[in-house]
């Protein structure tokens, strides 16, 4: 009997096909896709939004795969490095969505960003907190008070701060979240 990877506690694929996959042999990849190409689609399905997602992740992950499978050590089994190399390209891929401008049908992405997020009282109650402040308060970050001046005073939106300071939205909107709150503390 052949030894397998399971006999070291892990997936069940035979070592041999796992040393053919990294001295790059093509039979042993489209042998090692067989038996876990389902497998690895539903873990990454699991984690994104939609099939077209899953699949396009999927793709990224065994290009990533293929690349770094030549220097994978066998500290754990190769089934283990895939799914590592799939959770990390689906946080790439999310990383990458949350900075992507969208639109709706016919909608201009720029006029999109400069629409007003809130109501107008809010945003008059806002400006006027900040516009009191004539310095930035020494409890908030100057990151964050130039995120809460770009959206409360400028109307700027939240997905332009992240894209201005290269930063996702959610962080963005962190940020004015935080630097409002400790403004009025």
């Amino acid at each position: 009997m052949q030894p397998t990877s399971s006999a070291r506690g892990h997936s069940h694929i035979p070592l041999s096909l796992e040393r053919r996959l990294v001295q790059g042999d093509s039979q042993a990849f489209d042998t090692f896709h067989a038996q876990v190409g389902q497998r690895l689609f539903r873990y990454v399905r699991a984690r994104v939004r939609q099939d077209a997602e899953a699949e396009e992740v999927c793709q990224e992950t065994w290009i990533r795969f293929l690349r770094g499978v030549r220097t994978f050590e066998h500290r754990a089994s190769l089934w283990s490095f895939l799914l590592s190399v799939a959770r990390r390209t689906a946080i790439d891929h999310f990383r990458r969505a949350s900075c992507r401008p969208t639109a709706g049908a016919g909608e201009d992405v720029a006029l999109r960003a400069r629409r007003p997020a809130t109501s107008v009282a809010r945003t008059v109650h806002n400006r006027a907190v900040i516009e009191r402040a004539t310095e930035r308060p020494a409890n908030v970050t100057e990151e964050a008070w130039e995120a809460l001046w770009a959206h409360d005073v400028d109307g700027v939106s939240i997905e332009e701060i992240g894209r201005r300071q290269g930063i996702p939205k959610g962080t963005a909107g962190t940020r004015v979240f935080y630097a409002r709150k400790r403004l009025r503390a």
